[in-house]
């Protein structure tokens, strides 16, 4: 798959489309090095389009934290894990997942952002976004060749496992996991999906782990 080729969906969010020019990746980091944008500033750049991200809840921040431990424990020496942080996708997006593993390299990404090529799994926590992570970021991710990706939904407690990706409809297989069931991910074997989903619930206002 050559990126140039990579076609933009004709089904993606109004959004993304109605009322705005497009950007390309470089105007984007251009801006970004020049302050116009800055941290303050909850927007990531996909299709072209910049999009506002939703705020992060109590639920979300918890879940991503969570995932990163575990990720951490158990396959730190074999990838660089990426918590909320720009990917770059040439041409036209740079996406902020909630978690990426990507190809251990010297440099760790030092003076570059992971691309495509470096990207062996993308992780989206969804409540509120649930409807973009399965639509136009689907979409994106499939396009650019992300072999695995997941979704983990808080609205309906499961674990969405996307694989075999293709440039113009999504991807080919998915299978939703519940939490309290074992899975096999192609890139990071069995575990159970509670593994990287845990119980939560609120109290007095915040987050605690239950059994």
């Amino acid at each position: 798959m050559t990126v140039q080729a990579v076609p933009i969906p004709v089904h993606i969010e109004p959004e993304l489309i109605l009322n705005q020019r497009s950007w390309t990746l470089e105007e984007y980091e251009a801006m970004i090095s020049a302050g116009v944008l800055g941290d303050q500033d909850r927007v990531e750049l996909l299709f072209g389009k910049i999009v506002d991200m939703s705020p992060i809840g109590v639920s979300h921040a918890y879940h991503v934290q969570e995932m990163n431990k575990f990720m951490v424990l158990n396959f730190d020496g074999r990838f660089v894990g990426r918590q909320g942080q720009p990917v770059a996708f040439p041409l036209h997006s740079m996406p902020e997942p909630d978690y990426v593993l990507a190809k251990r390299h010297k440099h760790r990404y030092r003076d570059r952002r992971p691309g495509p090529e470096d990207i062996e799994l993308i992780v989206e926590v969804s409540d509120s976004t649930l409807g973009r992570d399965r639509g136009s970021k689907m979409k994106l991710y499939a396009a650019y060749g992300i072999k695995e990706y997941w979704i983990l939904n808080l609205i309906d407690r499961q674990l969405e496992l996307y694989t075999e990706p293709t440039e113009t409809e999504g991807y080919a297989n998915r299978l939703s996991i519940p939490r309290d069931e074992t899975f096999v991910s192609p890139l990071l074997g069995e575990f159970r999906a509670a593994d990287v989903m845990p119980r939560a619930k609120y109290v007095g206002g915040g987050v605690s782990r239950s059994a």
